[in-house]
């Protein structure tokens, strides 16, 4: 079986894209037992940076490589790593405009669009939504499905937020939360992964998650 390939995208930086992409690598790789691959798409390398960090004795559970300066020629490079891995995972750059994102889309079977609980990111979201809309003309099997990320349970503007995108006919919404949780912080520093650490909630909604995206690309 060829790789499922997952880019997660979004135009607004700060919405925790590499945050998820990493978390959701590992998750996959060590709950679901999957051979995952992450490519790191952004000139920032923070996905490869973060992979870096972790000791010799207890590396990152995915192997992770820079496309960085593919541009609009990586769904080429994409194409011939699908018979070496489970699932490649794509940490998109930060732009609408990057020939990089639109290339991922054309070989992607899932875009996934995190979005904090926020006015400005959820005005932000037309531009890759049209982005992504632009893709399906030409991968007629990407589904794309938002991720709110950064929630705060508690807070009146998340639940607000959400309510937003749930009555928006263009914009389909994971059952998944990923909530603000300094864990996900700290583990980057460390080169891990929230899926291991002592915070049964981050693992707990890290689990949820993946098993939902098992259940849409598998």
């Amino acid at each position: 079986m060829t790789a499922k390939i997952i880019s997660v995208i979004n135009q607004k930086g700060g919405c925790g894209k590499t945050t998820i992409a990493m978390n959701l690598a590992a998750t996959m790789a060590m709950r679901h037992k999957k051979k995952v691959l992450v490519i790191d798409g952004d000139a920032q390398a923070s996905a490869t940076k973060w992979a870096s960090c972790a000791p010799e004795d207890n590396q990152f559970p995915c192997s992770v490589i820079s496309l960085a300066h593919a541009g609009n020629k990586a769904h080429r490079t994409i194409a011939t790593l699908i018979n070496d891995y489970d699932l490649i995972i794509v940490d998109c750059p930060p732009s609408t405009e990057a020939g990089f994102n639109a290339s991922a889309l054309l070989v992607s079977d899932l875009a996934i669009v995190p979005i904090k609980p926020s006015s400005t990111d959820l005005w932000a979201i037309d531009g890759i939504i049209n982005l992504i809309n632009a893709a399906t003309n030409t991968n007629e099997k990407l589904i794309t499905k938002i991720i709110p990320n950064m929630c705060e349970p508690n807070k009146r503007l998340s639940g607000s937020i959400i309510d937003f995108c749930k009555n928006e006919e263009s914009i389909e919404l994971l059952t998944s939360r990923i909530n603000n949780r300094s864990i996900y912080g700290e583990v980057a520093l460390s080169g891990s992964t929230a899926y291991v650490s002592s915070n049964q909630k981050a693992k707990n909604e890290l689990s949820i998650f993946a098993d939902e995206i098992v259940e849409l690309v598998y």
